[in-house]
């Protein structure tokens, strides 16, 4: 995040975008043609990442031990790694266990938002879609969704408090501000799951 930050806020809008092109080469990236849907991808592209590089990592380690953390991360690189030519059936198969591999750390992750940001926002978005089993959901917007639910006024207050209302008037600053609130999210975010890891791993829950 620092090094597109650093870029964004130095080079402006289009050499940022050229450096998203090459990392994540996604075909929504053509329909960003501003600052903040430039920062609205980059920030569903993080917390997807972290998601599931983190959190879905810790999940199904606290539950089924390290075999079934080797199959998600085979699977994730099947399926970041697959082309065009390759097997239909066999794509929409790892789609399809990647769905069950996150569809519970996903809402616990959710879960997770509500105690670490705003929790009222938050715990009524999660109470409306928590039952959903759909492998149309795009799991990254959701995830998106639950955070700036959980960030709502928190990223505002936090602007008030470090004295940065001058510089939010720039629209680069204003939203690498958002950013960094949801990196922070994440980070408090994770800090909750490894105190119950930490608490599992103590105790042999």
């Amino acid at each position: 995040a620092r090094e597109f930050i650093a870029k964004w806020q130095d080079d402006g809008m289009a050499p940022a975008k050229t450096y998203l092109e090459q990392e994540f080469q996604s075909p929504e990236l053509d329909a960003v043609n501003d600052n903040v849907s430039l920062a609205k991808f980059f920030s569903i592209q993080l917390i997807h990442r972290f998601f599931e590089r983190m959190f879905v990592v810790f999940f199904w380690y606290m539950l089924a031990g390290p075999i079934v953390v080797a199959f998600s991360y085979i699977s994730y690189q099947l399926d970041d790694s697959h082309g065009d030519k390759q097997n239909a059936s066999l794509v929409k198969t790892i789609d399809i266990f990647i769905w069950f591999l996150e569809w519970a750390p996903l809402r616990l992750l959710a879960l997770t938002f509500s105690f670490a940001g705003n929790f009222v926002q938050c715990f009524e978005s999660v109470k409306r879609t928590f039952w959903e089993f759909s492998f149309a959901s795009n799991n990254a917007q959701l995830l998106y969704d639950y955070s700036q639910c959980a960030l709502s006024g928190i990223a505002a207050d936090m602007a008030e408090e470090c004295g940065l209302e001058q510089e939010s008037q720039s629209p680069i600053n204003n939203e690498v501000f958002k950013i960094r609130a949801l990196h922070a999210l994440l980070e408090r975010s994770q800090a909750i799951w490894l105190v119950i890891l930490g608490l599992i791993t103590i105790f042999g829950l």
